[in-house]
């Protein structure tokens, strides 16, 4: 099994990348508008809209950060789980439902539309906009900084090194891909 090892976890990377662009192509011939693309025409239930928040949130944190933390300071981390989902229960609770009620009335299809609709102003929400996109740019640092290490710990021994000989740092490569 162990001769088999690379070709195993090779194979299986491209089998998950290729199911990524499969799922990305049939996406995309049943996107015909804005309201598609961002809201999926307001067709998905709570059960998927929930799985799809939680996988965007707990994403790089959830699956290297998290179990990183719980090993170093061992089960007394545990208080984070139980936080995150007061937290998501309190905030899907308190704001969720009225915004998504809010933009429905109005007809908007992301946050700073919504902003800018309930406060009449463009310059709200463009401001909402550049709020958003700053806190993004953390996020995402923080997600190709966790694909990077799962990928140089699943492939670096099976690309001989070279991911760690080139001196090109591996977010790089996930950032340009």
């Amino acid at each position: 099994m162990e001769a088999y090892r690379s070709q195993i976890i090779l194979g299986s990377v491209a089998l998950y990348m290729l199911m990524c662009i499969g799922v990305g192509l049939w996406a995309m011939r049943r996107t015909r508008d804005a309201h598609d693309f961002f809201m999926a025409g307001r067709s998905l239930g709570i059960f998927v809209t929930s799985v799809a928040v939680f996988s965007s949130t707990m994403s790089g944190f959830g699956f290297v950060g998290g179990p990183g933390l719980v090993y170093q300071m061992g089960m007394s981390s545990i208080w984070m789980v139980v936080c995150t989902a007061i937290g998501f229960a309190l905030s899907f609770h308190l704001i969720a439902t009225r915004i998504r009620l809010f933009a429905e009335l109005r007809d908007s299809i992301s946050l700073p539309d919504a902003v800018g609709s309930r406060y009449r102003s463009r310059s709200v929400s463009f401001w909402a906009a550049v709020a958003i996109l700053l806190g993004v740019i953390g996020y995402l640092a923080a997600q190709i900084r966790a694909m990077a290490t799962v990928l140089k710990n699943l492939l670096d021994d099976i690309l001989g090194g070279y991911v760690s000989e080139t001196g090109v740092p591996l977010e790089v490569c996930v950032a340009v891909s």
